[in-house]
């Protein structure tokens, strides 16, 4: 199965791209979305990620927000693992009620970490609520790539 990331500015747009898809991660962050809409959205009967990411909004919105999207049915929540830890603990709280899988994920835009820093990475993401540990790393080279993988 294929998720596909969709950041978009605009609900009537990205309303219709989620009529096309079976799963997708939905980020939030993009949207100037009432928390009525986050559950209508949410509510469909299909495999969604809620993720906001930091930058444009209040730890409380971004909470209040995925909060919103977790109770209306989201089958996956997506924290990053640098956040605040009450943040990460209210999410993860709310997603374990909700019967929602629990992405904690690690992002570097820069380089692949060593093949120790990256199995403490994912021991951290499962210390922190994880039901799924995501990396996303930056590959400069074949053997960033290996590196990578040699998680799986």
């Amino acid at each position: 199965m294929i998720c596909v990331s969709l950041l978009e500015k605009q609900k009537h747009i990205l309303l219709e791209a989620l009529g096309k898809i079976d799963f997708a991660e939905i980020r939030l962050e993009a949207l100037n979305l009432s928390l009525e809409e986050v559950r209508d959205i949410f509510s469909k009967h299909k495999t969604f990620v809620a993720t906001m990411r930091p930058g444009n909004h209040s730890d409380a919105e971004r909470i209040a927000t995925l909060t919103a999207a977790i109770e209306a049915g989201a089958d996956y929540v997506d924290v990053e693992i640098g956040s605040p830890t009450d943040y990460k603990k209210e999410i993860v709280e709310a997603a374990h009620k909700a019967n929602c899988q629990v992405i904690v994920s690690y992002h570097n835009y820069e380089e692949t970490p060593s093949r120790k820093e990256l199995d403490a990475i994912v021991d951290e993401c499962f210390a922190n609520g994880a039901t799924i540990a995501k990396i996303a790393c930056q590959t400069n080279s074949p053997q960033d790539a290996t590196r990578i993988l040699s998680l799986l």
